[in-house]
């Protein structure tokens, strides 16, 4: 650490341990400031969805909130009365203590339980669920239930105590659930609910401003932290030091835009997931302040990546970790987020020369609410693909369209820093057809809660590569990193095709895909020094698979996955590496596929996926 970062450091422990013994206090003078009306009201949105699927799943939602029925990680957990805010209902495992925030062993999924799965209920987006379901309804039950649990909430977790003053991000998720709250449904409020929620929103911007991740998690941590210092001082301007975090905020999110989203708009972390949390947050910030020209040109180059990964169905592949929340009504298919935070991407850039894919039924679940009047559902076209050969050099991504056929090679894998979300999948592919997922990511599972799994999941045997040895591309240095990252290189792409390659520290993996007239051909080429060696050639389906032959697998009657007669191959289901995720928490049984040699390098392994159905144009 250099003075800077000691000085910063000693700054953020003094404040938070004077916050435990006396909790900053708001002068009663502020109690009376009025929320600025940056954001919608809510009622435009009501108008447009009143009588849509959307709504009424809201409504469901809203009503199991009422009995304490929570959706955490689309899993319905019951919370009982009172509310146990520092339980992990998956596992029913509690944090009772009210020690200093820094004293907490969160990371201790023995004691403490896992604790993503307390701090998913923490950020009180389902408050936002109930706020939208008064609006909807008109029924003052919902912001009822929001000012009993606010009330509890408040009383329960004092200022720098216990596990919901962790971490910063959480607390700016939390008060970014707030804000919407009270833009919402504030009148609703009592007047001391409204009083005692105004110091809670000031003193969650106190402890953002001295707690913010400058050294911690330079991230979507600090991202987020400075998002939501920004939103506390751009809506209560009439609270002390609002003009200080608007201006802090501003200055370090634009900063953060030049560092996190690369030149050829990609997020460096290199997870898919992380992406979408970067294009919400940046969004919503630039609709809260107009930002420079500079800035809306990257975000734009942002939503034209994410465009590109989600590929022919819309559905987001799941490269790097996925921690199963969202910035905004986290409920629904995970994959299928990045369809929403597009659409209200193309209402910010609407009018410019290269539109974003805007369907009517992607606008409800953020577009609405963000925009309000400008977010007119009618008239919309459908989903459309984005359907150009792309190479992202920053990224080290590259994307190859045939028809309804999409190929994603991920060969860059490892992020920023020690590549803390990144998985060692480097040379990986996905692949679409249609509306079919036929080889996927697994999945990220866990971070803390199963260390085994944690790094099963992140490892490169779960990857649609090459193995040799078993051995991973990195050594794991603890579940937040590796060691030894490197990152692998496209040297080469055309019309259908592309090769990539990936040096290990004596031993070199080249791969080369190729779409052919009804089949994708890969071609892997391993050498080096090694007098004898495993590899493996991994595939991961993601279609029902049933064996034809001894080396040729059908595809949910979509294609054929074929190899050469002399090949080894074997198929596993559930095991070690049999499983996927399709959101935090969760794994299932999933299909992985494996040819094998033993033997002296150089060696070449193919094999092709053959196409039973038509492309479509």
């Amino acid at each position: 650490m250099n003075f800077a970062e000691i000085t910063f450091r000693l700054r953020q422990e003094a404040h938070n341990l004077r916050g435990y013994f006396l909790p900053p206090r708001l002068p009663s003078r502020a109690l009376r400031c009025a929320m600025a009306s940056v954001l919608p009201d809510g009622q435009t949105a009501v108008e447009k969805l009143s009588e849509t699927p959307y709504a009424a799943d809201v409504v469901r939602l809203a009503d199991g909130i009422l009995k304490h029925n929570v959706s955490l990680f689309d899993e319905e957990v019951s919370l009982g009365s009172p509310i146990r805010w520092n339980c992990d209902y998956r596992n029913n495992l509690e944090w009772t203590g009210s020690e200093l925030l820094r004293r907490v062993p969160y990371l201790d999924s023995a004691r403490v339980g896992d604790h993503k799965w307390i701090w998913e209920l923490n950020r009180h987006q389902h408050l936002v669920v109930l706020a939208q379901a008064r609006l909807l309804t008109g029924q003052r039950t919902y912001s009822a239930e929001i000012e009993n649990q606010l009330m509890d909430w408040i009383e329960s977790n004092r200022y720098a105590r216990g596990m919901q003053w962790v971490s910063a991000l959480e607390v700016a998720f939390r008060v970014l659930s707030w804000l919407w709250v009270w833009r919402l449904v504030g009148e609703d409020l009592s007047e001391r609910c409204r009083s005692q929620l105004l110091t809670s929103i000031w003193r969650h911007g106190v402890y953002l401003e001295r707690n913010l991740s400058i050294y911690f998690s330079p991230n979507t941590h600090l991202l987020g932290e400075a998002v939501a210092l920004h939103a506390i001082g751009r809506l209560f301007p009439g609270l002390p030091l609002a003009d200080r975090w608007r201006a802090r905020g501003r200055q370090i999110v634009a900063e953060q835009m030049d560092v996190q989203i690369r030149s050829d708009g990609s997020h460096f972390e290199q997870s898919s997931y992380y992406h979408v949390y970067a294009c919400d947050f940046f969004l919503l910030h630039a609709i809260l302040e107009e930002p420079s020209r500079a800035y809306r040109e990257r975000l734009r180059r942002a939503g034209r990546y994410l465009w590109d990964l989600l590929g022919p169905t819309g559905r987001l592949p799941f490269f790097g970790d996925d921690d199963g929340g969202r910035l905004f009504h986290p409920y629904g298919r995970r994959d299928c987020f990045g369809r929403a935070t597009l659409a209200a991407m193309s209402l910010y850039f609407e009018g410019d020369e290269e539109s974003l894919p805007c369907s009517p039924r992607d606008l409800a679940e953020i577009g609405a609410w963000w925009f309000g009047e400008t977010a007119c559902v009618d008239g919309r076209e459908e989903w459309r693909p984005y359907s150009r050969n792309s190479n992202y050099p920053d990224a080290r991504v590259a994307t190859i369209w045939q028809g309804d056929r999409q190929l994603i090679l991920d060969a860059g894998a490892f992020g920023a820093f020690s590549a803390g979300h990144s998985h060692a999948h480097a040379l990986s592919i996905v692949l679409r057809a249609g509306g079919r997922e036929l080889l996927i990511d697994p999945g990220t599972y866990t971070y803390t809660g199963d260390a085994q799994r944690r790094s099963i999941f992140r490892g490169t045997p779960m990857h649609s590569t090459v193995t040799i040895q078993g051995a991973e591309q990195a050594r794991d240095s603890g579940p937040f990193g590796w060691a030894t990252p490197r990152p692998g290189e496209i040297v080469e792409i055309w019309e259908q095709g592309l090769k990539a390659v990936f040096r290990y520290a004596d031993l070199t993996h080249i791969r080369r895909v190729e779409f052919q007239t009804d089949r994708l051909v890969v071609v892997d080429l391993i050498d080096g020094s090694a007098v004898s060696v495993t590899v493996d050639q991994v595939w991961r389906p993601g279609v029902e698979v049933a064996r034809s032959t001894a080396n040729r697998f059908d595809l949910a009657g979509v294609a054929e996955l074929a190899f050469a007669a002399a090949a080894e191959v074997t198929a596993e289901r559930g095991g070690q590496h049999g499983w996927r995720s399709l959101v935090y928490g969760t794994k299932i049984e999933s299909d992985v596929i494996r040819q094998r040699y033993v033997g002296p390098l150089p060696v070449t392994l193919s094999a092709e996926i053959i196409f039973k159905q038509p492309q479509v144009d």
